[in-house]
């Protein structure tokens, strides 16, 4: 085997401490210098910030703390092995699996060397980040994308599976001839919710899978974010937002793929609502510029001159006068169990556009998540408005509006159509493209919304509504889908539609969103 001179020559050459203090902080690759106990004497810039750690922050802490618990009694035996003088061939091929802060698995290549340092036994640990290896080479990012996700599939199945469990179980209780109408209730809220997570858990496992590559423009970001936030409704509930949106013009030059991160704030919202569901009291949203020496001081890789901060706080139980304000804690506590998905699907929004994810621990068990954007070179001038609210369609002046909706799905089809009539609206129903190209031909002055799923038979949703619009250039469409693409969001925006609709969806969330077509 080839000895590597950064691993196995400390003590051989001439002054040797001057030496490796300089191959320590150079090294491009991490490198972890270990004791008998386990406690980490010292780790390289980039072994931390590979596991999501500040630089030198590993220092003094046990190396345990870096695997999961899925994995530490193995990593305790090979630790063992190794500084006992086990002959190499018993742990040389082992392999490690480091657990970022966020809790996702890091893909690396990693191998142990029993090194001799001042007399002292000691375990050193080099760790190459796959996932900066492969940036750009296609077949290293295949070789990434896989070990993440065999990584995550345990994970994954394993939440599939409890929410199956869930929804048999609810559906057991509505085929019981006894069932009063409260208890149904109670099923229909409990299948309800077990879609929605089970959506949301398809949604972000082919984010990660696909890892789309963001579609930036520069926006106004005070009011993109004000805009979202009442997006977000839905994912919010009931619960109130104090928000404290800065009027600083440097906000109003931010580049950023709009679809991206709206995504990435629902995640934000998702996991708050998911700690305390029927929380009351406001969450507070806030943004800001904060300069890049400051955000230098927690991320280390940050290089522009400013930032956007969106901060979005989640305080907690209501402070009395006898409590002290909330304050952000040095460290945040390890409160996570187990991998979360969406998360990791923030970080990779994040990282897609350059910017930062921080999340700290308040006192009084509050959370906090803060949002770094660089801030756009461009002038504010010109600045791309975004997300502004549909106008009004022909027609929409009329108390019961006329609405088309094409879907090759029987069932999902008779369902949408009975809840729009029951809302008020006159409904043309449609299986197919050519059946409903020959709907609008007959009702185009009548129909004033179009809403047409992308998968149809013969003809797609994207031929239907470029012929919809030779017959009239003002026809008003929504478009819907069950499939995540890369660029599909940035496609539906570009294509002129008043919007998108991602399935699986609550009805009420359906009806919701039609309705805001006809709120102007």
């Amino acid at each position: 085997m080839k000895e590597d001179p950064v691993i196995s020559t400390f003590d051989e050459l001439p002054n040797a401490e001057a030496w490796s203090d300089l191959a320590w902080s150079n090294c491009g690759v991490g490198l972890c210098l270990i004791d008998l106990s386990g406690t980490i004497n010292r780790a390289n810039a980039t072994f931390c910030r590979t596991l999501g750690y500040a630089d030198s922050e590993l220092n003094g802490v046990s190396v345990f703390r870096l695997y999961s618990a899925d994995h530490l009694r193995a990593m305790e035996v090979l630790h063992d092995d190794i500084v006992t003088g086990k002959p190499e061939s018993t742990w040389a091929s082992k392999e490690m699996v480091f657990e970022h802060t966020s809790g996702r698995p890091v893909v690396s290549y990693s191998r142990n060397r029993c090194i001799k340092r001042k007399g002292h036994v000691m375990r050193l640990i080099t760790l190459l980040d796959l996932a900066e290896l492969g940036r750009g080479v296609e077949l290293a990012e295949q070789v990434h994308r896989a070990k993440n996700f065999s990584a995550l599939a345990g994970i994954i199945a394993n939440d599939i599976n409890n929410l199956l469990s869930i929804v048999l179980g609810y559906t057991a209780l509505l085929h019981d001839p006894k069932v009063d109408l409260g208890r149904i209730k109670i099923a229909a809220e409990g299948v309800d919710g077990a879609v929605n997570r089970a959506s949301t858990l398809v949604r972000q496992t082919l984010y990660l899978a696909r890892r789309p590559d963001p579609v930036t423009k520069v926006v106004d970001f005070p009011r993109f974010v004000e805009h979202t936030l009442g997006s977000l409704r839905s994912v919010i509930g009931n619960r109130p937002i104090e928000s404290d949106l800065s009027l600083s013009r440097a906000l109003g030059a931010v580049r950023l793929d709009p679809g991206q991160m709206t995504d990435a704030m629902a995640e934000l919202f998702e996991l708050i609502k998911a700690i305390e569901p029927k929380a009351a009291w406001p969450v507070r949203v806030s943004t800001r510029v904060v300069e890049g020496q400051k955000v230098r001081e927690r991320f280390g890789t940050a290089d522009e001159e400013n930032y956007a901060l969106l901060e979005i706080v989640h305080p907690a139980q209501p402070r009395s006068a006898s409590r002290a304000p909330f304050a952000m804690s040095e460290r945040t506590p390890d409160t996570k169990t187990g991998m979360n998905l969406g998360m990791t699907m923030v970080e990779r929004i994040m990282d897609g556009h350059r910017g930062f994810l921080g999340r700290e621990v308040l006192t009084g068990q509050g959370l906090a998540f803060s949002i770094y954007l660089p801030l756009a070179k461009e002038a504010t001038q010109g600045v791309t408005p975004v997300l502004t609210q549909p106008s009004n369609s022909p027609g929409t002046s009329s108390a019961k509006p006329t609405v088309m909706i094409v879907d090759d799905e029987t069932g999902l089809l008779d369902m949408i159509t009975s809840a729009l009539r029951r809302s008020g609206y006159e409904v043309f129903a449609a299986k197919t493209g050519e059946e409903a190209i020959e709907i609008y031909k007959a009702n185009a002055q009548k129909i004033s919304l179009s809403i047409l799923d992308l998968v149809l038979p013969q003809m797609s949703g994207w031929e239907v509504f470029n012929q919809m619009r030779e017959i009239n250039p003002g026809a008003q469409v929504m478009i819907m889908s069950g499939h995540l693409e890369p660029k599909l969001h940035s496609a539906v925006s570009r294509s002129g539609a008043k919007g998108f609709i991602q399935k699986p969806f609550a009805m009420a969330t359906f009806l919701r969103r039609i309705g805001e077509v006809f709120q102007r």
